[in-house]
């Protein structure tokens, strides 16, 4: 009787431990705050600013005839993108140990495209419907229990037509340069220390290839100048060479502050769109690249 005693509360025991584990399974990381926490961060950080760099906030097409020489976009064609809502949507993935994340945030513009191309005095564009996806990676780590950007990808706008490319973008003037940017780095992030990073008072270059199967692509420059109480959008087109377009601007007219996180936008526009009448539809594709004014002293932002 004693044998049997024994082996029954051993018996017993194990099938108390086995129902235990199967009914309180140990429970996942719980994420909520860390959800949370990363959400405020991507809504404040100047690494991910998702203002619509490439909205020109105008009904009115215009042009730049100082900048439209014989090498760059034609001095009667004037446009403007307007865009009138935005959504936005974050989702996080984590590594095992809840330390390190990845971040997708997915945007949605949608507004219109005014094009005045007749080449007459009359202002009556034709326009065309916006209903862009933009996107834009950032690789997150947890230090000290609070979550810090650590990298980014550029934020690629793209029209519903998918039919203009971006093939690469080469970045000139940095003291980590030159850096060059294929579409493949539109799905992984780039380091901090690894973004384009200029001294103050430098000349910034950029060089854009881009293509369309069946049409021509013209790439446009948008940045922002930082005054005291404001900031305000300038749209540029980019001088054409063989094969490619360029573009330089001076770093420091913008800043206020070292160091400094800014956007420079390169926006690629199809030929049909900007030079076609009515029947044409909007078809673009942009890459909102972050960058850093640092001096050598200076750390990162």
């Amino acid at each position: 009787m004693k044998r049997i005693s024994i082996w029954s509360i051993f018996i017993l025991s194990v099938i108390i431990l086995v129902s235990c584990s199967k009914d309180n399974p140990v429970a996942p990381p719980d994420t909520a705050s860390d959800d949370s926490a990363i959400n405020n961060l991507l809504t404040v950080s100047v690494y991910t600013d998702t203002t619509s760099f490439i909205n020109d906030n105008t009904t009115e097409p215009y042009g730049k005839s100082d900048y439209a020489k014989a090498d760059t976009f034609p001095s009667g064609v004037m446009f403007a993108r307007r865009i009138t809502a935005v959504t936005r949507s974050v989702s996080i993935v984590y590594d095992s140990s809840n330390s390190v994340a990845t971040a997708t945030i997915s945007l949605g513009f949608t507004g219109q495209f005014f094009v005045d191309n007749d080449g007459d005095t009359i202002k009556d564009p034709y326009v065309r419907d916006i209903s862009d996806q933009g996107t834009r990676k950032v690789w997150l780590r947890k230090v000290n229990g609070i979550w810090r950007i650590w990298g980014v990808s550029p934020l690629e706008i793209v029209s519903s037509d998918h039919s203009v490319t971006i093939d690469s973008i080469q970045v000139l003037g940095c003291v980590n340069g030159p850096i060059t940017i294929l579409p493949i780095e539109m799905s992984t992030t780039r380091l901090r220390e690894n973004l384009p990073i200029f001294e103050p008072g430098v000349t910034a270059t950029v060089n854009v290839w881009s293509h369309s199967v069946s049409d021509s692509t013209w790439p446009f420059l948008h940045r922002w100048v930082y005054r005291l109480l404001y900031r305000r959008h300038i749209r540029e087109p980019l001088y054409r060479e063989p094969g490619y377009f360029t573009r330089s601007w001076g770093v420091s007219d913008s800043i206020l502050v070292f160091p400094a996180v800014r956007h420079a936008a390169m926006d690629v526009i199809s030929g049909s769109c900007l030079f076609g009448d009515s029947s044409a539809v909007y078809s673009a594709r942009a890459w909102c690249l972050p960058y850093i004014v640092k001096s050598p002293t200076d750390s990162l932002p």
